[in-house]
C-alpha cells in the first residue's frame, strides 16, 4: 500500500491486512517523548520510517525489490500507467484497467456482504426520512435526515439527490428550502459509501394521492424494473436486459419511453462493469452485483425513480435492497 503520509492516521487505526504500507510526501506530526497511547504508538511507527517523495518513487522501489521492475506490469488506472511509463521507460507496462475492472465485476463473498450492508444503509436511511414527510417541511430537512443516519451508521453520503416540485424532474436535484406541499413528488436518489463499497438506490414518494397519470407511469416503470430482474441469469449480455427493461415499460403504456441505460455494476466504483446499455456486451456472471433501474423525467411532469441492488445467483437474483419499491404514499 502507498499512500500520503498524511494518512498515517487512518492506515494506524484501519484494519486493513496490508503488511507493507510505504508513505509518500510531507506531513508532520510532532512527539517529544511523552507517553503515548495504543493507537499513538502505531501512528509514531508509521511516520518515524522512510517516507518518499512521490507515490510513483514508492512504487518503482516496491517493485525493484521484488524483482519486478524487468517484467511485464498491468496497472489498473490511466494516470499511473502513464506516470509509471516515464519513471520506468525500459518495462513492459500495460494497462490493464479494463481487464482489472471486469475481475472486480465478479465480487467475493465478503465483497457481497459489505455491498448488502450498503443498501441496507441506504434503505433505512430513506425511510427515516418518510417518517418526517408532510407539507410544510423542506427538502433540505428530508435529506438531512438521510444523512444523519448514513452518517451514524459508519457510512458517508456521497450523492444526495431529492427533487421535488419544480426540481422533480431534475436528474441531479439539490435538495433545497421548498416546503413540501399537496401533490409534490419527492424523488430519492441516494449514494453513500460503506468500508469503500458504494451503494446507490433511488425511491420515489408522493405528497397525497397522486395522479392517475403518475399512477400509471409508475406502474410501467415498475414493470419493466421486474422484467429486467426476471430476465438476469448468468450467460445473458448486458444489452439484453436493456431491451427487456425499455421495451416492457413501453409495453406497459409508457410509449415514448427513453433511456441511456437502466443500470449498472456497482462495488469499489459507483460503476462498475457492466453498464446496462445497448452498447455493452459483457456477459453476466454469477457474482456479479447489479443496480438496475428505469428512471423517468419530464418536464412540467415530474421525475420517478426505481433502483434497487441484487447479486446474480446461479439460477437467478437475490436481492440486497430488500424494502419494497412502490410508490411511497404519504
Amino acid at each position: 500500500m502507498i499512500t500520503g503520509i498524511s494518512d498515517a492516521d487512518v492506515v494506524s487505526t484501519s484494519e486493513t491486512r496490508v503488511k507493507d504500507v510505504r508513505f509518500y510526501g510531507t506531513f508532520y506530526i510532532e512527539h517529544r517523548g511523552r507517553k503515548l497511547h495504543p493507537a499513538e504508538e502505531k501512528l509514531l511507527t508509521n511516520i518515524s520510517g522512510k517516507t518518499y517523495k512521490t507515490a510513483i518513487q514508492a512504487l518503482t522501489e516496491a517493485l525493484q525489490e521484488r524483482g519486478l521492475d524487468k517484467r511485464r506490469v498491468g496497472v489498473d488506472s490511466d494516470v499511473l500507467y502513464h506516470s509509471l511509463v516515464r519513471q520506468m521507460p525500459e518495462n513492459n507496462i500495460l494497462n490493464s484497467r479494463s481487464l482489472a475492472r471486469l475481475i472486480r465485476a465478479v465480487k467475493t463473498d465478503e465483497e457481497v456482504q459489505k455491498l448488502e450492508k450498503a443498501a441496507e444503509i441506504t434503505e433505512k436511511a430513506i425511510f427515516k426520512s418518510v417518517e418526517i414527510l408532510r407539507e410544510g417541511i423542506t427538502v433540505k430537512e428530508v435529506a438531512e435526515t438521510v444523512k444523519a443516519y448514513v452518517y451514524q451508521h459508519d457510512a458517508q453520503p456521497v450523492a444526495m439527490v431529492i427533487g421535488s416540485h419544480e426540481t422533480a424532474a431534475f436528474p441531479n436535484a439539490s435538495p433545497n428550502m421548498h416546503r413540501l406541499e399537496k401533490g409534490d413528488i419527492v424523488r430519492y436518489d441516494i449514494g453513500i459509501i460503506y468500508q469503500n463499497y458504494y451503494a446507490d438506490l433511488g425511491r420515489t414518494a408522493f405528497i397525497g394521492e397522486p395522479s392517475a397519470e403518475l399512477k400509471s407511469t409508475y406502474r410501467a416503470l415498475h414493470k419493466g424494473l421486474e422484467a429486467e430482474k426476471q430476465a438476469i441469469r448468468p450467460g445473458v449480455r448486458a444489452s439484453h436486459l436493456f431491451d427487456v427493461a425499455v421495451e416492457t415499460t413501453r409495453i406497459n403504456g409508457l410509449t415514448h419511453y427513453r433511456r441511456h441505460h437502466c443500470g449498472h455494476g456497482i462495488g469499489l466504483e459507483l460503476y462498475d462493469v457492466p453498464v446496462i446499455r445497448p452498447e455493452d456486451q459483457t456477459v453476466v456472471e454469477e457474482g456479479m452485483v447489479l443496480n438496475i433501474e428505469t428512471p423517468y423525467y419530464e418536464l412540467g411532469f415530474g421525475g420517478i425513480i426505481i433502483e434497487d441492488t441484487l447479486v446474480v445467483k446461479s439460477d437467478g437474483v437475490e436481492m440486497l435492497s430488500k424494502t419494497s419499491n412502490d410508490a411511497i404514499i404519504v
